[in-house]
Formats: structure tokens, sequence, C-alpha cells
């Protein structure tokens, strides 16, 4: 797994900036996040063939890379410090909403907690991530 690379909003199909939205709205409000404090969503994406050839040829040429932080396909990143949850463009809608609310899991249990996580709580965090980001899974998912 490599990086992943910023894409803008306006290249993301409008029915996943429409879920991601409004699952932001309803998680915030369900977190007691103000809508001043809001976190923005950012779209990222794995680089094309072309976007990789640029890269060998010229350098980075993209606002911001994220480094994958594990095995697997990236579906939502938060990073602590930052007020944002990334999320893949080309993530299924049928997980969507579960991919936003659990990147906001993570940026409430940071908020409150701070730095310096061992790997027990790292374990917990990503727990409680994954069970926030359930209640917003659909019902007819497999």
């Amino acid at each position: 797994m490599g990086d992943y690379y910023e894409i803008a909003a306006n290249h993301v199909d409008p029915a996943a900036r429409h879920v991601a939205h409004q699952t932001l709205i309803v998680a915030c409000r369900d977190l007691g996040i103000t809508d001043a404090d809001r976190p923005a969503v950012r779209w990222f994406s794995e680089p094309s063939a072309a976007d990789r050839a640029y890269i060998r040829r010229y350098g980075e040429h993209v606002a911001e890379r994220l480094e994958a932080g594990g095995p697997g396909v990236l579906e939502g990143r938060s990073i602590r410090g930052e007020n944002v949850v990334w999320l893949r463009s080309s993530a299924p809608l049928e997980s969507l909403a579960e991919t936003v609310a659990h990147e906001l899991a993570h940026l409430v249990i940071g908020r409150q907690r701070g730095g310096g996580w061992t790997a027990s709580e790292r374990a917990r965090q990503e727990a409680a991530a994954d069970a926030y980001g359930q209640r917003y899974q659909l019902e007819d998912r497999p």
C-alpha cells in the first residue's frame, strides 16, 4: 500500500459528498460538536499511473500527501491536531457514513485524551471508534 494524495472535492461523486456532509452534521450533533467546531471534509485518492509517472519525473505536485497507517485500503483518516476528516474519494457509498462517524470519533477521543498513546490505548481507541462508526452502518449491508 502506498501513499494517498488529496483531490479537490469537485472531483468526488456528488452523492458521496452529500452522504459525508449529512453524516458529519448528524454525528457532530450527536457528539456535542458545535457548527463552529465541525471538522472539514477533505478527500484523497491513490495516485493514477499518470500521477506516479509525473511524480517520478518532477516530484510531488499535490497540496497534501497522506501516508498509509497500516495494511489494507485506507478508507478514512483523522490526524491529531487537525480538525479534518479525510475520506477516500472512491469509498463505497454503503460504507461512507460509517467511515465518517469512525473518523469523527477518533477526533473527539483525541481531543479528550491528547497524545502519548500506548499500544493498548490505541487499540481501545480504535475499538471505540469502530463501535461509534457501526452506529451509522447501513442496515442492509452484508
